[in-house]
């Protein structure tokens, strides 16, 4: 009889090990069926762009692409990168603006240089014209008249008188005008009444036609008075005096004047200025 009850409980000790080991594989198969398949456990599909999963697609996962068209979509939207944010309705290009700036600042200095050269043209025009007059101050031509000379003398004819106008200043001279006129005094030894003067014999004369008279250089001039010469005792050669005045240009353009007198040399058909000439009638201007 024990050795049944032995036996009895060694069947049962050994009954329930063997339930103890059986149930913890079966909780280990519940939590394996319970947890999501793995990538390398799927199934792999079969078909064109199918192909086995490495170990290596797995470190490195390829990264998700983009739908054909968006990456285009993006860009063509006017608050893209390539605009202005919209102001007053109006969506402005940055290129297009930056080029339109530049535009104008090139505008704006070509301006300024316009404007400067012009500045500076009229300042040189206006040094030129300065130092111009300051030379033309201190260089200037002088016309003075020389060898008045008596031309022969006929009865009832006009007197003519020829005189040389000489240029003795350092720079050329625009001749415009010369004028005459002749005074012969009546003698009055021969007159009625000796002790009362008598109005002289006057005439003119004058000679227009501009020329440049150089520096150094002289100009003839001719002058037929509209007083003819009378057979006369009291209309004598020595009683002539002619007075006279020259106008001209200097090279500045300033309108200048040369006046003068000369009394006949008696004896000759030659004049001359007076030992006092007088200064009303002899100057330079």
């Amino acid at each position: 009889m024990r050795l049944i009850r032995l036996a009895s409980m060694l069947l049962v000790l050994s009954g329930g090990s063997a339930i103890s080991q059986t149930v913890p594989q079966t909780s280990i198969i519940s939590q394996k069926n319970t947890e999501p398949a793995r990538a390398s456990d799927r199934p792999i599909q079969e078909g064109a762009n199918s192909r086995a999963i490495l170990p290596d697609d797995l470190a490195n996962p390829v990264p998700e692409t983009e739908p054909p068209g968006a990456q285009s979509a993006r860009g063509s939207d006017p608050e893209g990168s390539e605009y202005w944010p919209a102001v007053w309705g109006m969506r402005i290009k940055i290129t297009d603006s930056l080029l339109v700036l530049f535009t104008l600042l090139l505008f704006v200095a070509t301006a300024g240089l316009i404007a400067t050269g012009w500045i500076q043209a009229r300042r040189l025009r206006d040094t030129v014209i300065e130092m111009r007059r300051e030379f033309v101050s201190t260089h200037r031509p002088k016309l003075r008249v020389r060898k008045v000379i008596l031309h022969p003398l006929a009865i009832n004819e006009p007197i003519k008188i020829q005189c040389e106008i000489a240029n003795v200043g350092d720079t050329e001279a625009m001749f415009l005008r010369a004028e005459i006129s002749i005074v012969v005094e009546k003698s009055p030894s021969h007159g009625l009444y000796p002790t009362m003067p008598e109005a002289p014999y006057m005439g003119a004369g004058s000679y227009a036609e501009p020329r440049t008279i150089r520096a150094g250089g002289h100009l003839l001039v001719a002058f037929t008075t509209s007083l003819s010469y009378l057979a006369e005792p009291r209309f004598a050669r020595k009683g002539m005096t002619i007075r006279g005045a020259v106008r001209y240009k200097d090279a500045h353009g300033v309108e200048r004047q040369t006046e003068f007198e000369r009394v006949n040399v008696r004896g000759t058909n030659r004049f001359a200025r007076e030992d006092m000439p007088d200064p009303d009638y002899e100057f330079e201007d």
